[in-house]
């Protein structure tokens, strides 16, 4: 019995020595094993740590575990290879992590993983801005406007491999086009950002615009590549004119609405009114005849004939006088007073002229002067031989006067009360002054040396009309119309053969002197002039 008692006492304190000197304890368990006695580990294991990279990479990194000892498997991702104290585990995104490593006896130890150097981030593009020169209509553009896109190009690491003019495709309705032309622009070049310009013009096809970026063109440093990307600019390519019919309806106190009907959206035509985005409607005091021009939303234009023949509102007429012809008259709508004259004899010269305004209106709204040049010479005076009318060599009126309707200043023709400038007989073989002095030889009579020289018409008030008005030059030709009492004259010794009138609306004006600078029919010279119908 106190055999027993004494084996157990020494058993426990040598149990009791290994507990307290570890060292001692698994020296004599573990490299001393006795058969019978018990196998005691109370040393974690020694754990060393290794990366596949430390670089910077866009693949996933390897960290290797490699323990002393055979280890546990720990789970939650981590593989343990054949020799039980390696474990492997690969990271695809950063990432710290803290792994709990036991031995096969239980004993711990942590280890913290630290995954930073994992860039999967791909290079961006972004749309900065688009320029649309068609600055009113920015979302409409047809092969004459310039587009100008400003790109982004970013990333979170430097850029290897920038954006370049052959990387960008442009595209209509998503299909790619080659009828484009494409200036390319790098704006401002840094480690992780690259801003480009792209301006295209000359886009033929039509349809809404867009931008493409194809795979792969822009790589940064650790390799990541852009992914396609379209970038819709909004921007619909229009280049297609606008049609438009014209017609016209008689409302009241003899005026005419004209009224023109698009097949389209078009742009708000200045004095015009614009409905449903596709009629244009004016209303017109009096007769006139021009070509106007409508414009779509993307800047494609055609051109309109204006020609308004029953307004009665106010009427404009006016008569040029020669030896010859007598009296040609004409009311605007492209007539030509002095046209018959000319078909005769293109030397024929414009002796008087005649105006008269009737309708809404009072009869000093139109006002002329002229300059008479006479075979009399300064201070002579002539007297019209058809009308009584007394006339001075120079400027009728003399000084800043000017002339209009009065009941003592008008004379009556073709039924109606004109007020004139100058006189009939300017050019009469054996003419004289008004006193039958200094007759005009036959020889120089023939050469039609005389007349109408300069002219300058005006209206009482341009609070809605303008009056424009344009004269012809034997062997010059038509000159620049002019308006508003501004001075046409080719020289005070070559007086004027024809000229034409047009009372107009202040918004047509441009439009007017437009298509009498493009008129094909007027006179540009003796040729064409013959074959006019």
């Amino acid at each position: 019995m106190k055999k027993s008692i004494l084996i157990a006492t020494i058993t426990f304190l040598i149990l009791f020595c290994i507990f307290l000197t570890p060292t001692f304890g698994k020296y004599v368990i573990e490299e001393n094993i006795v058969a019978g006695t018990l196998n005691i580990d109370r040393t974690p294991p020694n754990v060393e740590e290794t990366y596949s990279t430390r670089e910077k990479t866009s693949q996933p990194v390897e960290v290797t575990l490699q323990a002393d000892e055979q280890v546990q498997d720990p789970g939650n991702g981590w593989v343990l290879q054949e020799d039980g104290c390696t474990l492997k585990k690969k990271f695809e995104q950063n990432t710290q992590e803290e792994v709990e490593i036991k031995d096969k006896a239980g004993n711990s130890k942590k280890v913290t993983i630290e995954v930073n150097n994992i860039d999967t981030i791909a290079p961006v593009v972004e749309i900065l801005s688009i320029y649309n020169s068609n600055e009113s209509y920015p979302n409409y553009a047809n092969q004459e406007t310039q587009i100008s896109i400003n790109l982004l190009v970013k990333d979170d690491q430097k850029i290897q491999k920038s954006l370049e003019k052959n990387d960008i495709h442009v595209l209509i309705n998503n299909k790619e086009i080659d009828s484009v032309t494409k200036e390319f622009e790098v704006i401002r070049k840094e480690t992780k950002e690259q801003e480009v310009k792209l301006k295209l013009f000359g886009i033929k096809e039509e349809g809404n615009l867009s931008i493409s970026i194809q795979n792969g063109v822009i790589q940064d440093e650790t390799g990541n590549t852009n992914v396609s990307v379209t970038k819709d600019t909004n921007i619909q390519i229009d280049n297609t004119k606008p049609q438009g019919i014209y017609s016209q309806e008689k409302i009241e106190a003899g005026k005419i609405e004209a009224k023109i009907i698009a097949n389209e959206e078009i742009r708000k035509l200045d004095g015009w009114t614009l409905e449903n985005k596709t009629i244009l409607k004016k209303i017109f005091t009096n007769n006139l005849s021009y070509i106007t021009t409508i414009q779509d939303l993307a800047g494609n234009s055609s051109q309109v004939e204006i020609n308004i023949i029953e307004a009665t509102n106010i009427i404009l007429s006016y008569a040029s006088h020669n030896s010859v012809v007598s009296w040609s008259y004409g009311y605007g709508n492209y007539d030509i007073a002095g046209l018959e004259a000319i078909r005769k004899n293109a030397t024929y010269k414009t002796e008087s002229l005649a105006f008269n305004i009737s309708g809404d209106v009072e009869k000093d709204y139109l006002q002329a002067r002229a300059y008479v040049y006479t075979h009399w010479g300064e201070e002579g005076k002539g007297r019209c031989e058809i009308t009584g009318q007394i006339y001075s060599n120079g400027w009728n009126p003399q000084g800043s006067d000017w002339k209009y309707e009065t009941q003592e200043d008008r004379i009556l023709l073709n039924g109606k009360y004109y007020f004139q400038l100058g006189g009939g007989g300017v050019n009469g073989i054996g003419k004289g002054d008004m006193y039958n002095e200094n007759p005009i030889p036959e020889e120089i009579a023939k050469q039609y040396r005389y007349g109408i020289s300069a002219l300058q018409i005006k209206l009482k008030s341009y609070n809605e009309n303008s009056i424009c008005y344009q004269v012809y030059v034997d062997s010059v030709g038509w000159l620049s119309p002019a308006k508003n009492g501004e001075l046409t004259c080719y020289d005070t010794t070559k007086p004027i053969s024809a000229l034409r009138i047009a009372l107009v609306p202040n918004s047509e004006v441009d439009a007017l002197i437009n298509t009498w600078n493009q008129d094909e029919r007027k006179i540009y010279s003796i040729k064409k002039l013959v074959t006019i119908n």
